[in-house]
C-alpha cells in the first residue's frame, strides 16, 4: 500500500469529521443567492451567505470518506474470489454492523430521554436511519454486499466504466429515488479504482495545483449558481474535484513532514457516530446566553462545530483511558 497516501487518509479524517458536524449544524437556506433579496441591515444576508459557503464546501466531507473507503477495502485486493470476499463481510460485520445496530439503538435511547420521541418500527430505527448521520454507514454496508460487481467495473471496465460511471453521476441521470445510493457507490467506486489502477493514484497526488484550480473554479461557479437547476449539476462536478483536490492536499502535506496527531486521528469515527445524540445541541445552547440576532447566529454556526467536536474528543479520551474495550467494541474497533 502507498504510504503517503495511507498517512494522507490518517491526516485528514479529523478535518474532514469536522467537516461533517458543520453540515449538522444549521441547515442550508434554499434560494438562489443572485436572485435573492439579502438583508444587509440584521445580519441575515451574512448568515445565509455564511451557511453556503461553508455548507458547499463541507459537502466534500462524505465523498472523500466513500473513496477513503473504497480505496482500503480494495487496495490488497489481487483477485476478488469468494474466499476474499467471505473474509471481507466477515470483518465489516465488526467494524460496520455492529457500531450501527449501537449508535442507532442509542439514538432511540436519547431522541426518548430529551424529546419523548420513540420510533415505531424496524425501518424507522434501521434504515431511516434514527442517528441519521448513520446513513453513511448504512450505505457503506450496501457497497461492501456489492463489492464484487464494482470491483469488476474498475477493474475491467478500466477508463470506459469510469467516463460512464462519472457521467451518470454528474448528469445526474439515475432515478431520484436511488440518486443518493448511486452518489455513495460512485465515490466508492473511485477510492477502488484507484486502488486497483495505480497511474490513476499517482495523477492525483503528484497534481495538487491542477486539482485545486479546477476545484475552485467549480467552487465559485456552483456559489454563484446556488439555486439554479444548474447550479446542482455544477456542485457534482465541484464535489468529484472537491475529493481529490483534498486527497492530494493531503498527500503533499504528509510529504512536507506533517504528523497525523493520533487521538484526533482515532476519534474522527467516534465524533461521526456521536456527535448528533448531544454534542451539536450543548454546543447550539451555549449561545443563548448572547443577543437573538443573526449576528450570533453566524458566529454560533462557525464556532459550534468545534465547540461539538472537542467534547466528542473529550469523551473519547476519556472512555479510551478507562474503558478502552469496550469503546473498542462500540466504534468497532479491533
Amino acid at each position: 500500500m502507498d504510504k503517503v497516501l495511507s498517512k494522507a487518509f490518517d491526516l485528514l479524517r479529523f478535518p474532514l469529521a469536522i467537516l461533517v458536524v458543520f453540515l449538522h449544524i444549521d441547515n442550508a437556506p434554499k434560494i438562489s443567492v443572485w436572485g435573492h433579496d439579502w438583508n444587509w441591515n440584521e445580519g441575515l444576508a451574512l448568515y445565509e451567505m455564511t451557511i453556503i459557503l461553508v455548507d458547499t464546501i463541507a459537502k466534500i466531507a462524505v465523498p472523500c470518506f466513500f473513496f477513503i473507503s473504497g480505496y482500503l477495502f480494495f487496495i490488497r485486493i489481487k483477485v476478488f474470489t469468494v474466499a476474499v470476499y467471505k473474509d471481507k463481510i466477515t470483518r465489516r460485520i465488526r467494524s460496520l454492523l455492529v457500531p450501527y445496530l449501537i449508535w442507532n439503538l442509542l439514538a432511540v435511547a436519547y431522541l426518548y430521554a430529551t424529546q419523548g420521541i420513540m420510533p415505531d418500527s424496524f425501518a424507522r430505527v434501521f434504515l431511516a436511519p434514527a442517528n441519521f448521520p448513520l446513513w453513511f454507514l448504512r450505505d457503506l454496508i450496501i457497497m461492501v454486499v456489492a463489492s464484487p460487481v464494482i470491483y469488476c467495473i474498475a477493474k475491467y471496465a478500466k477508463s470506459i466504466g469510469l467516463i460512464v460511471m462519472t457521467v451518470l453521476y454528474v448528469s445526474d441521470a439515475i432515478p431520484v429515488l436511488v440518486y443518493c445510493l448511486f452518489s455513495s457507490v460512485y465515490f466508492f467506486y473511485l477510492g477502488c479504482y484507484c486502488s486497483q489502477h495505480r497511474g490513476f493514484a499517482k495523477a492525483i497526488k503528484g497534481n495538487p495545483h491542477v486539482l485545486c484550480m479546477s476545484a475552485s473554479v467549480l467552487f465559485l461557479a456552483a456559489i454563484v449558481l446556488y439555486g439554479y437547476v444548474i447550479g446542482k449539476y455544477v456542485l457534482l462536478a465541484f464535489l468529484i474535484a472537491g475529493t481529490f483536490c483534498s486527497i492530494s492536499i493531503g498527500c503533499r502535506l504528509v510529504e512536507k513532514g506533517i504528523k497525523v496527531v493520533p487521538v484526533l486521528a482515532a476519534s474522527s469515527f467516534f465524533i461521526y457516530l456521536s456527535h448528533k445524540l448531544g454534542a451539536t445541541y450543548i454546543a447550539k445552547v451555549l449561545f443563548t446566553v448572547l443577543p437573538d440576532n443573526y449576528y450570533v447566529l453566524t458566529l454560533r454556526f462557525l464556532v459550534a462545530p468545534f465547540v461539538a467536536v472537542l467534547m466528542c474528543v473529550a469523551v473519547f479520551a476519556l472512555w479510551q483511558k478507562y474503558s478502552p474495550k469496550t469503546l473498542s467494541f462500540v466504534i468497532g474497533r479491533k
